[in-house]
């Protein structure tokens, strides 16, 4: 075995013969590769593991990108993959040949249905899209899937025969395990041999592999069947089951004698690693009765896996993915027995439990401080809970005879989080007599102004503010902050309907604190420091 992946939390019992007079290194590599733990087992001269190099982060992306719709859902797969039989990141190894990464990634696209035409350029994988034909002509027949190839134009040593398409398997070197569940193809990939002789193989674990030295099997008559998809939101750092954190869904009852199968399909771009607590659950898998028992599974993106445990204990039991701040952000749900025996540690259970909720409603905050020869501009924003936000904005001249201030609070709509509604009020003060887009009057009425409106993320992370206030004035604002020019410098601009603009470059010195210029269409020319919390 060259490799294993091990997910947050998950632990693996493994036995090392370690030969005399040697000393090797135990090398665990953090999944982006900028870091490593080193640990020498034995004495003497010591052999140290291969560094692995930078991953190819474009690869990466573009496959992902690949997969997803532009709703921010992973497109959906013809063949059913799970138990990290297949290692996505295996387009982004350097360390495989190119010839090698290419197969992975056409392997990928024809689990999602695609017929793609990749080759090599210049080091790097290319796909002629104008060959994809996207339609074909599926049936099942005795359990099996049958493919009418007759209209598809395909380049292979192939032939036809009464209208079928038949290929000499004989020559390829690729061993699998092909069945059908729910109306899908589900594949054992771990068999596959991506590589030719010349061409380095790496060994890597994965669930299907582990097999129980005693079965494991469960009856199978009262069983409690549960699915959840894994959803997440990586701009607001919302991660959800079935999207609704633990604070928004109630407790999952379950009886004593009961068998819990839980199906769960990854529909984000990380991977969870879901931990049961007071439980070990069998992790079904390719060894049937003996299916291995565990308490942590790591499920990675776009995989379907299915445990089960039986229900034997009392009392409520936390299930959730183990990386930190999914589980703070609420990802996770609460199993609990129906009349359980009362816990004496816990004598008032009900302010127990709303206590442990509460800590799934984090109140997270951020600030920005740009203190500029020109003005200065302050923005704070504040995520309450999963769905809230707070925005807080004021920028003035420094004598404050020309300025602008406004709170906002609005709820997000979606598991994505595109659309904010919100309601809010403006304070400003100008002196501008000139029209809007719309053709009213920049100078308000009333310089403090009850407003309700609409931010929504555009592409290219583009936000557009549309409001009114209660005098009946519209306003509409396009803004991007943090455009990354060079891994130090960043733009940001803001464009509004009382024609008022500005733009800016910061240079970032700390995480904390960097330099920055603007140019500002009510304000003019300045320079200063910009500090973030």
């Amino acid at each position: 075995m060259d490799r294993l992946i091990v997910g947050v939390s998950e632990t693996y019992d493994i036995e090392v013969t370690v030969p005399e007079n040697k000393s090797f290194e135990f090398r665990a590599t953090s999944e982006d590769r900028q870091g490593h733990a080193s640990l020498y087992l034995g004495d003497g001269a010591k052999v140290d593991a291969p560094n692995l190099p930078k991953l190819m982060l474009f690869e990466g992306m573009k496959m992902m990108n690949g997969m997803m719709k532009m709703s921010g859902d992973m497109k959906p797969m013809s063949m059913t993959m799970g138990n990290q039989v297949m290692d996505m990141n295996e387009v982004m190894y350097p360390e495989l040949s190119e010839s090698q990464r290419l197969k992975s990634m056409q392997h990928m696209m024809e689990m999602m249905g695609t017929k793609s035409d990749m080759k090599m350029k210049d080091g790097k994988m290319q796909m002629d899209h104008s060959k994809m034909d996207m339609k074909s002509d599926m049936k099942t027949k005795d359990g099996k899937m049958e493919m009418d190839h007759s209209k598809m134009d395909m380049k292979s040593d192939m032939k036809m025969k009464d209208d079928k398409m038949e290929m000499d398997h004989s020559k390829m070197d690729v061993k699998s395990d092909m069945k059908m569940e729910d109306g899908k193809m589900d594949m054992d990939h771990s068999n596959h041999d991506m590589g030719t002789a010349d061409e380095k193989i790496i060994k890597r674990l994965n669930y299907n592999m582990l097999k129980s030295p005693f079965k494991t099997i469960l009856p199978n008559d009262n069983v409690k069947d549960l699915k959840f998809t894994l959803e997440g939101n990586m701009r607001n750092y919302l991660w959800t089951l079935d999207n609704k954190t633990v604070a928004e869904s109630d407790k999952i009852l379950i009886k004593k004698g009961e068998v819990v199968r839980i199906t769960m399909y990854n529909n984000s771009m990380m991977r969870h690693p879901m931990h049961l607590h007071g439980h070990d659950f069998r992790v079904v898998n390719a060894k049937g009765e003996y299916a291995p028992l565990k308490n942590v599974i790591d499920i990675a993106p776009m995989e379907t896996v299915t445990i089960e445990f039986a229900a034997n204990q009392d009392g409520d039991w936390f299930f959730h993915c183990h990386i930190l701040y999914h589980m703070m952000s609420g990802m996770g749900r609460v199993f609990s027995y129906e009349n359980s025996a009362p816990n004496p540690q816990l004598p008032d259970k009900e302010a127990s439990y709303k206590q442990f909720i509460s800590k799934n409603r984090m109140i997270n905050t951020t600030a920005m401080l740009d203190v500029a020869s020109n003005k200065f501009h302050f923005e704070n924003m504040t995520m309450l809970g999963a769905r809230w936000l707070n925005v807080n904005e004021l920028h003035s001249n420094y004598d404050f005879t020309h300025y602008e201030g406004s709170v906002k609070v609005g709820r997000f709509l979606g598991k994505y989080q595109w659309a904010m509604p919100y309601v809010g009020f403006r304070s400003n003060k100008t002196h501008d007599m000139a029209k809007t887009w719309f053709g009213q009057n920049v100078m308000p009425e009333n310089q403090n102004v009850a407003i309700a409106g609409l931010r929504y993320l555009l592409p290219f992370l583009v936000i557009a503010d549309a409001n009114i206030d209660h005098n009946g004035k519209v306003r509409l604002e396009l803004s991007r902050e943090r455009i990354k020019i060079s891994p130090r410098i960043r733009g940001n601009f803001a464009v509004n309907s009382d024609k008022e603009f500005d733009f800016g470059l910061k240079y970032v010195v700390q995480k904390w604190v960097s330099i920055s210029t603007n140019y500002d269409s009510e304000y003019g020319f300045g320079a200063g420091l910009t500090f973030m919390y």
